[in-house]
């Protein structure tokens, strides 16, 4: 089991500055923070386990990249965390009802994460948390 932890990076390699909407005022004071904005979801949790066999794993891969990675990334890695948090660091994943409740039920509509449950079938919004609980599990094992 793993220890996910807060990180911190630039949104994409280009530039740091993705994902604002500058707006001038004459006159205007106000400085731009230096680093990206965190997700609010990310804290200090154990990575828990999964008993999913790998076809589900897989159904789960094929789910995410079809569904989710025009967002979250490809193969679970968010490249701008600032706006689409990486959900290899969401404690949503702990408990299968919290994640079902963002992916199935729109929890998150007002922060832009509609529901998915006109696009999953049966059990796929299950499978893909497999599938994020085994890409945290290789990431943090990798580190």
């Amino acid at each position: 089991m793993y220890i996910a932890t807060k990180t911190k990076a630039a949104t994409t390699t280009a530039s740091s500055n993705n994902s604002r909407l500058l707006v001038y005022r004459i006159d205007g004071e106000v400085q731009l923070p230096r680093v990206p904005l965190e997700t609010s979801n990310e804290i200090d949790f154990m990575i828990p386990q999964t008993d999913a066999p790998i076809e589900v794993i897989v159904a789960g891969d094929l789910a995410y990249n079809r569904n989710c990675a025009v967002c979250h990334g490809m193969d679970g890695i968010s490249l701008r965390r600032d706006t689409y948090p990486d959900l290899r660091h969401s404690s949503r994943m702990l408990i299968a009802a919290s994640w079902d409740s963002v992916v199935l039920g729109g929890e998150l509509q007002d922060n832009a994460m509609v529901s998915f449950a006109d696009q999953l079938v049966d059990g796929e919004a299950e499978a893909i948390r497999a599938y994020i609980i085994s890409r945290a599990e290789s990431n943090f094992a990798e580190q």
